[in-house]
């Protein structure tokens, strides 16, 4: 059984755009990190960048660094990797994200557990030259990052 959805669109005169999502773009990402500036020290934003088209590529620490200075050697806590838009089209991913960090970064309780327990490394955007390109699966230069994890291309964002 298959189904099909159909629609009709009504469009004024001028440049109209019809998106799969919501738009969610580099500068959202920007945009929410400054919103969700904690009241405490428990970000470090550090830039891994700069990616082949210029842009940073952000790596984000959360934890309470304050557990992490009160021991000697390495922090042995778990680590927690969270990224999103490796692909960049896939937008829902930043909303995930942008939820993960509304809360990590938060001064509830929860969080404050959370950051106590764990570092939590976040990485945003890993392809925002994709993401600005409107690309749905490719970097600026045409390549599927997930596909070259083993061999990066040089000059790639995983080099």
């Amino acid at each position: 059984r298959h189904y099909t959805l159909a629609f009709t669109l009504s469009l004024r005169a001028g440049r109209t755009r019809v998106a799969h999502f919501y738009p969610y773009l580099y500068g959202d990402i920007l945009q929410d990190l400054r919103r969700l500036g904690p009241s405490g020290d428990w970000l470090n934003v550090f830039d891994l960048g700069p990616t082949p088209g210029g842009r940073p590529l952000l790596m984000l620490t959360i934890t309470d660094f304050e557990v992490a200075q009160a021991t000697e050697g390495p922090d042995v806590r778990p680590h927690i990797v969270i990224s999103a838009r490796v692909h960049p089209g896939e937008v829902p991913a930043s909303f995930m994200m942008r939820g993960a960090l509304e809360l990590l970064l938060s001064d509830a309780e929860e969080a404050r557990d959370l950051r106590r327990r764990f570092v939590f490394v976040a990485l945003p955007m890993l392809n925002p030259d994709g993401v600005a390109a409107g690309n749905g699966r490719a970097n600026s230069a045409g390549l599927d990052l997930n596909r070259c994890w083993e061999r990066p291309p040089e000059g790639s964002e995983i080099v």
